[in-house]
């Protein structure tokens, strides 16, 4: 498995054209949590929002930040605490915000 993922980010705020593809090092994980392979991500009136500043006050991330709180995929590695769910399981998540895309936290079903 690589250390490197597929992203979407901005780089700052501002319309659609702030979008931009990159490759970002894959997130480590706790023994309390789980990896996924996002597969699809919902776009939603808090993405466009933040790529767009308007909740920069609130939330002042750093840049790069990836963008989708909602999420649909599939587990890619599970921490040595986690039970009730196992590699290749599909999954769905709502996270926190955050500039990392979706950070369900501990667990995400």
């Amino acid at each position: 498995m690589t250390n490197q993922m597929n992203a979407v980010v901005i780089n700052d705020y501002g319309d659609r054209d702030q979008l931009t593809e990159t490759k970002m090092p894959i997130p480590n994980i706790n023994d309390d949590q789980l990896l996924v392979k996002v597969v699809s991500i919902g776009v939603n009136p808090i993405d466009w929002k933040t790529r767009k500043g308007l909740r920069k006050a609130r939330y002042p991330f750093d840049f790069p930040i990836i963008l989708g709180q909602e999420m649909a995929g599939v587990v890619s590695k599970i921490g040595a605490k986690v039970t009730g769910f196992k590699v290749g399981d599909a999954v769905i998540g709502y996270g926190t915000p955050s500039n990392r895309g979706n950070l369900c936290g501990v667990l995400c079903d």
